[in-house]
């Protein structure tokens, strides 16, 4: 691994960085050096809109790629950072920094660990360049460093490595490394707060229960597509848990607020025909879909999770379309409204797949007709016939 990029590095990944990786590789296979550069050109392609800053900077270095994917992005480390006050602050699993750059930003001393050397080195190399002078770089294992720390510290950030030896993907708690179960008790000996970042395939109640000391939970999504789940543990309290479902668009934070997950509460059913509501993912995976209906906007039917209404909502976190006419699943009906045999098609609680029902009407993706396949109260299967509404 290069300890730094000259000049004249600078100048090979800016003059390559549109051109094609695999061609790079074997034009320049024999040469080592060039090779790196290679790969901080793939991963530069690659994330360029998940380390915005990073990527402007031509001197920052990138570790290896699993690292890379696994790491926070941007937006959502600032985010973290942003939660709740600290004056110290620990990031048991270091890796390649994007949390330990925005929470040094926020604390007076910070603490960055890893048990690889030489992500420590790259990530020493890279702090120094970014004039990050409140990080202590300790190479070591989480488990190692908290059973013997004397130090004390207001949070305390893991994002544990959910990988298997084999490199299969691990969604359980208990077989993430470090296992996040097992070092409860010695967490909470050495701080206040813990924040784990977990996948966003994770059962969130049995997190809940298995984690014990959860005060906050943050469903963290990015243009619709959810990313991470965020827990946040407060060994000092036990307060009433809230959730936060953050969906970050292009222009705009979605960001909804919930007290607590009471689904007894009175979950408003029916059909409107003028507006219909698709809540984003962070709402989806949250599934508190009781508490968005109200006496304005009302959920399709008891398993579908979709709303429509009379009215049209603006800043409801989600995507919002006007419907042109709720038809009957037939052929017939559907390509009525499809002249170019395009749409775009999302199901719900629906008895086919999508592909199968491209394939029976005869569709392709695209065009401006959106079609939403849900089922009502007796089970029927219905169709939106809707057009995108733009928020500004």
């Amino acid at each position: 691994m290069l300890n730094r990029l000259d000049k004249t590095d600078i100048e090979f990944i800016s003059e390559n960085i549109n051109q094609d990786i695999n061609r790079l590789f074997l034009k320049f296979s024999n040469d080592d050096r060039k090779k790196f550069l290679i790969a901080q050109i793939a991963i530069r392609q690659k994330i360029s809109k998940k380390f915005p800053s990073l990527i402007n900077n031509p001197h920052f270095i990138f570790p290896v790629k699993l690292s890379v994917e696994q790491a926070s992005s941007e937006i959502t480390a600032k985010y973290k950072s942003e939660i709740i006050e600290y004056e110290s602050s620990l990031d048991l699993t270091g890796g390649m920094g994007i949390d330990s750059i925005y929470l040094s930003a926020k604390s007076e001393k910070h603490i960055y660990l890893e048990q690889n050397e030489e992500l420590c080195k790259l990530f020493e190399f890279n702090s120094n360049l970014l004039n990050l002078q409140n990080i202590e770089i300790i190479n070591a294992k989480a488990e190692d460093y908290i059973s013997k720390t004397v130090k004390h510290f207001d949070l305390v950030y893991l994002d544990p490595h959910r990988r298997s030896e084999k490199g299969q993907k691990m969604y359980f708690l208990e077989h993430t490394y470090p296992n996040i179960i097992k070092i409860l008790d010695d967490l909470q000996k050495i701080s206040d707060f813990a924040m784990i970042k977990t996948s966003p395939l994770l059962d969130i109640s049995k997190a809940i229960d298995e984690l014990k000391y959860v005060s906050e939970v943050h469903i963290l999504s990015l243009d619709n597509e959810c990313k991470e789940i965020i827990f946040l543990l407060n060994f000092k309290s036990n307060l009433h848990i809230k959730y936060f479902a953050v969906n970050f668009e292009k222009h705009q934070i979605q960001k909804q607020f919930f007290e607590k997950n009471d689904n007894s509460e009175k979950c408003f059913l029916g059909i409107k025909e003028k507006f219909l509501y698709e809540p984003n993912s962070s709402l989806m995976k949250l599934g508190f879909f009781n508490q968005i209906s109200n006496e304005k906007l009302f959920k399709l039917s008891k398993n579908s999770h979709i709303f429509t209404s009379e009215y049209l909502f603006e800043n409801f976190n989600g995507r919002i379309f006007e419907i042109i006419s709720i038809i009957n699943f037939t052929k017939k009906e559907i390509l009525n409204f499809c002249k170019e045999k395009k749409a775009n098609i999302s199901l719900r609680n629906f008895p086919i797949t999508v592909e199968e029902f491209k394939k029976k009407i005869g569709l392709k993706d695209g065009g401006d007709i959106y079609l939403f396949g849900s089922t009502d109260a007796n089970s029927k299967p219905i169709i939106f016939v809707c057009k995108k509404i733009n928020k500004h």
